[in-house]
């Protein structure tokens, strides 16, 4: 729906525009699945970031708006994203809700597709069977928590594995890795803990498995990859990225989306991720001081006014 429509559904500082001739058309669709309740031009609307007209909002005469259910028509009430500390925590200005509300997503990292050059294969295009055969074999699907990324709008949000895939014409092998933004629609009141964010090397894009800092560096060993349930072996990307990954502690490599613009975490904006997790332990409330001038915070550490502190002194 776009950052209006979070905006909208959420309480946010947008004005409503009026809804134009152009848009009863766009609102068709939506009036017959809610029973015929219509709208005319001239009342108010809720778009999305694209301009498309939200159908199920509406403004109720008080100036409230309220969400109407498409199933039965029943009107819900629309409560304001809080205005707390968990909403307003400096460095999370990028931070889209379901980065944080969504509980979890598919996850499918390991498609193989292959030619068989001596078989055959029903062609749609032609209508007939030609030479060649392609087998898919699909790999390990998971239902777990979501892989972080940059959206093409640049808000961190939640990405999936959109075609991890190798393709094996004989001797000759093309991988391609591409992760896909996603709308899970399994959203939850409550937000996932910090550290599943900071200290979780799937959520950053690493892939699963241990994450841990020595001599000033952070280190990632990852998971070994599960059993192959065909013929076709899980390999490792040509780039050294992990079999589940989407980027890597020295870069993003051969890292793909299926959208322009969109992209995983890039070195430098993986470590301060990961060095916020060594504050965690003890500064784990949204609250914490330490959060309103964490720049402030790194540099006291750094000179020495915060000598029993843990975390990262280099720069």
């Amino acid at each position: 729906g776009g950052q209006g429509a979070r905006q909208w559904a959420h309480g946010g500082p947008a004005r409503p525009s009026r809804l134009s001739a152009r848009d009863i058309e766009a609102l068709r669709i939506e009036r017959l699945l809610r029973g015929g309740r219509g709208r005319k031009p001239g009342d108010p609307v809720a778009r999305t970031s694209r301009g498309t007209p939200l159908g199920a909002l509406f403004m109720k005469p008080s100036g409230t708006w309220v969400l109407g259910r498409r199933v039965d028509g029943r009107e819900l009430s629309l409560r304001p994203t809080p205005a707390d500390a968990a909403h307003r925590l400096p460095g999370h200005e990028r931070l889209g809700c379901q980065a944080c509300h969504t509980a979890w997503t598919h996850q499918c990292a390991a498609c193989h597709t292959r030619l068989e050059p001596a078989g055959e294969q029903w062609d749609n295009v032609v209508g007939a069977r030609t030479a060649g055969r392609w087998v898919e074999t699909g790999g390990d699907m998971r239902i777990d928590r979501p892989t972080l990324g940059i959206d093409p709008r640049g808000r961190i949000g939640p990405f999936i594995p959109g075609m991890p895939l190798v393709a094996a014409f004989g001797d000759v092998r093309i991988s391609r890795r591409l992760f896909a933004p996603a709308d899970p629609h399994t959203t939850t009141r409550e937000a996932r803990p910090c550290a599943s964010c900071h200290a979780d090397p799937l959520a950053l894009g690493l892939g699963r498995g241990r994450l841990w800092r020595l001599d000033g560096s952070w280190h990632f060993e990852p998971a070994p990859p599960p059993e192959a349930s065909s013929t076709a072996p899980i390999p490792a990307w040509p780039d050294g990225v992990p079999w589940d990954g989407w980027t890597g502690p020295q870069g993003p490599g051969l890292a793909e989306a299926t959208r322009t613009g969109a992209r995983p975490f890039g070195p430098g904006e993986l470590r301060r991720i990961l060095d916020v997790s060594l504050c965690l332990p003890c500064h784990g409330r949204y609250d914490d001081p330490l959060y309103k001038d964490y720049r402030g915070g790194l540099e006291r550490l750094r000179s020495g006014e915060a000598p029993r502190c843990a975390g990262p002194r280099e720069p």
